[in-house]
């Protein structure tokens, strides 16, 4: 599923992801594609100004979300996380208009 989500959408998404019921599943594997950097991803509404990112989500929160204290259904089971994001180092307008692109 490819869909263009500002990162308070992401968030929502990923925390309704990690609510459903589990428990018929051996293992969960979560894949993401979009623009971020060695710390987290980007939603279509990020933007640095003064230096501060917004639209920024931390890749340990994604992960968090889906730990057996958070969701239960998942506990001692493989959890892989894919996450494929753009470094890019020159600002391109083009990070906005690009998808958040997620499988589960």
């Amino acid at each position: 599923m490819c869909v263009v989500f500002p990162e308070q959408e992401i968030r929502q998404y990923l925390s309704k992801i990690s609510r459903i019921d589990h428990s018929a599943y051996d293992a969960f594997v979560l894949v993401l594609l979009t623009h971020g950097n060695q710390d987290g991803v980007f939603g279509t509404d990020a933007s640095t100004k003064d230096g501060n990112e917004t639209g920024f989500i931390l890749i340990d929160e994604i992960t968090s979300m889906f730990d057996s204290s958070k969701c239960h259904s998942l506990s001692g089971k493989p959890k892989m996380f894919f996450i494929q994001a753009c470094q890019g180092g020159k600002d391109s307008s083009s990070v906005l208009h690009n998808a958040f692109c997620f499988l589960w």
